[in-house]
């Protein structure tokens, strides 16, 4: 229904989108897989660094000391420009076999980029049958666990960062999502992961 130069604008408008869409697709190729991802407010409404960073600088620090691989935006995309953001994060998001959402407020959690981290790989979960639900790990300080999002309509289990050791237990059920199938049941013997608290027992 369009006249000629609407279709030669929309034409034009069609391949420019094919072709960043290529090039998205390429840079994605290019970049490396990772084991986890972390997904944090990095900052409040003055610039200023959040409590979320500084523990999941925590969390990143204990896990790059086992050599696990882990997207943590502070240190991965240090070096790269804003154009090349989306293609790793992409790529993190689809390769990450964990994925840590740490929260100090359901504010922080529901910020627009946190909030579209954590809902695609929710819905990765969903759609796919080698992820488990244990791999989305909530860690929270001074929050109502409850304000934390669900899978599937029910609250899963999260760590409490104000309780000693937190940075251990997270280290410990990490090591058992990724451990190889032919140690998981050696690892099984190992209740550490037991010490991760339940939602739905908080309140008790």
């Amino acid at each position: 229904l369009s006249n000629q130069s609407q279709k030669e604008l929309i034409t034009k408008k069609a391949e420019e989108i094919n072709k960043l869409q290529q090039d998205i697709s390429k840079q994605m190729e290019a970049e490396e897989s990772f084991d986890v991802f972390i997904s944090f407010k990095a900052t409040n409404k003055n610039g200023e660094k959040t409590e979320d960073s500084v523990i999941a600088r925590e969390i990143y620090e204990e896990l790059t000391k086992k050599k696990y691989k882990v997207f943590f935006s502070e240190k991965t995309l240090e070096n790269r420009i804003g154009s090349e953001y989306e293609p790793i994060i992409f790529k993190a998001l689809h390769t990450a076999k964990v994925f840590i959402l740490v929260g100090t407020s359901k504010e922080n959690i529901d910020s627009a980029w946190v909030r579209n981290e954590w809902a695609r790989y929710i819905e990765r979960i969903n759609s796919d049958p080698t992820l488990s639900r244990s791999s989305f790990i909530p860690v929270f300080k001074d929050m109502n666990p409850y304000d934390m999002p669900k899978i599937n309509n029910s609250y899963i289990q999260g760590v409490d960062a104000l309780k000693l050791g937190y940075v251990y237990t997270i280290a410990d059920g990490v090591e058992k999502i990724l451990a190889p199938d032919s140690e998981k049941e050696i690892l099984a013997t190992f209740d550490n992961i037991d010490n991760m608290i339940e939602f739905e027992r908080i309140r008790k």
